[in-house]
This record gives C-alpha cells, structure tokens and sequence, in this order.
C-alpha cells in the first residue's frame, strides 16, 4: 500500500502520523522535507528523501511506503504530485486553529484538482482538546469541538474527493 500524509500546512501532525505508519507496519518512508529525522531511526535501505522539485520514482506495488510531504503544489512540486497520483490513500492532519483549517481546505482543494489521484482521501483532526464547559468520555472526541470544527471545515470535501 501507498499512503502519502499531505498537508500544506506545517506544524499539522504529518510526520509523527508518517512514522508512526512506517514503525508500526514496516513501511518504508518517503519524503521531500529538507530537515527530516527519519535518518535518525530508518534505516537506509527504507529511506527515500528527495527534493521538492524531484519526483518520486514508481513504487513497485510489493513495497509499501508512507510519503512523508512539505510544500504546496505548484509546476515545480513533483515530489508532492508523484507521490499523490501513485498513492492509495492521503492523510491530511487538520488541526481546530485558522491557520490549520485554512491549509487543511487548500490542501484539499490541491488534491481534488489532480485529475490523476483515484485513491481516497482520510481527514484526521489532530491536537484535539476539550474545552472547560466540555464533557464526553474517553473515545469520544468526536463530540469535541474541536473535531466539529475540523469536520465542518471540509464538509464541501467529503462527497467530492
């Protein structure tokens, strides 16, 4: 499987969620971060970092991978766009911040726009937190706030990707 973890926006949670695919599940890691850690932890032979404006090569379908991606999309961000076309499922971490939701919306509408892309789309509300006047029990966050507002954020999304 091939999963490409995209937000446009730092700080969203991406690569914690890329390593923990790659650790938990024996993937290999992909990415176009500059100032990655993977090379801290992955070994080598597992470890594919490229430049933005690179592409990606082809990964054969017996590999299973997590693309681990930074920048917006534009006509010299192949890393982003080679990783989404050949990728099963992108993950894009949003966070309940205007900065968060306003990425995770363009980051979305980036997606839809790449006619190539036929796999799925999973939006994961990240750093959520209950507020004071809030109250549900564990496993229950999605009565938060905060994942209300994610999920509202991208409801245009959810029929079209």
């Amino acid at each position: 499987m091939k999963i490409t973890v995209y937000n446009a926006k730092g700080g969203a949670g991406k690569t914690p969620i890329a390593a923990n695919i790659a650790l938990d599940h024996d993937y290999a890691i992909g990415t176009n971060e500059a100032y990655h850690v993977y090379d801290s932890f992955i070994i080598d032979e597992r470890l594919l970092a490229l430049d933005l404006s690179e592409s990606f090569p082809m990964i054969p379908d017996d590999i299973d991978i997590v693309f681990d991606l930074a920048g917006t999309i534009s006509d010299s961000s192949h890393s982003i766009t080679s990783a989404i076309i050949q990728s099963d499922l992108i993950i894009v971490p949003i966070y309940n911040e205007v900065k968060s939701l306003a990425g995770g919306i363009g980051t979305l509408n980036e997606i839809s726009n790449i006619p190539e892309f036929k796999g799925k789309v999973l939006v994961v509300a990240t750093k959520l937190s209950k507020e004071r006047k809030e109250h549900f029990k564990k496993g229950e966050w999605h009565k938060s706030n905060d994942y209300k507002n994610v999920l509202a954020a991208g409801s245009k999304f959810w029929v079209r990707l």
